[in-house]
């Protein structure tokens, strides 16, 4: 019964993300949506926050699921020219700049947990990073061992800067007020910059 009320919980808490922002959300919001009373809500919850930081880390996982699913498919019947390595690291990267783009201000604050050392879901969204590196560090390892690679290139490092650019564009686009419905077209041509200096053709 416990657990069938946590999933009650986290799929009200999920659909409401759908439609509106975190902040715009009350806990007594999620406790009508899940068919419970706010005082059962918070025997399952600790907060708010965590609940919410919880229910978009679960989204994130799914959404890097497919990337590393549609990966495994590409890898082994895709084309190993430089161009073809440069597409499939875009098509991972389009994929969570699409999902963010969704509803932007939740992926904003779910991005800036990861810099919050007083966060519990700071290993969650760390270790998310993590798999996002090194998801695109095996494209650039094949990519490598196909001599698609500059001589010297450092798959891990290309990796790791070109999700720093990410979570750069994540950050300044509210910052700067930049139109949301760009981000994609501001970061893309950031992430073809890094990789079309580090890739080569025969």
């Amino acid at each position: 019964m416990a657990v069938d009320t946590r999933q009650r919980i986290e799929a009200a808490a999920s659909s409401l993300l759908e439609e509106r922002s975190f902040a715009e959300i009350t806990t007594r919001d999620v406790a009508v949506r899940a068919g419970i009373s706010e005082a059962t809500l918070f025997r399952h919850i600790t907060s708010k926050t965590d609940l919410f930081l919880t229910v978009y880390g679960h989204q994130m996982d799914l959404i890097m699921d497919s990337c590393e699913q549609r990966e495994i498919a590409y890898s082994t019947k895709s084309s190993t020219t430089a161009a073809a390595y440069v597409d499939r690291i875009l098509a991972i990267y389009q994929a969570r700049a699409e999902y963010y783009q969704d509803n932007f201000t939740n992926a904003a604050e779910y991005v800036l947990a990861s810099f919050d050392p007083s966060s519990p879901r700071k290993p969650r969204t760390l270790s998310q990073g993590e798999r996002m590196i090194r998801l695109v560090e095996t494209v650039l390892v094949e990519a490598s061992e196909n001599g698609r690679l500059r001589t010297g290139g450092s798959p891990r490092l290309i990796a790791e800067n070109i999700h720093a650019v990410e979570l750069h564009e994540i950050i300044r686009t509210p910052l700067r007020e930049y139109a949301v419905a760009q981000m994609w077209d501001r970061l893309r041509p950031r992430i073809e910059f890094i990789l079309e200096s580090a890739l080569v053709e025969p």
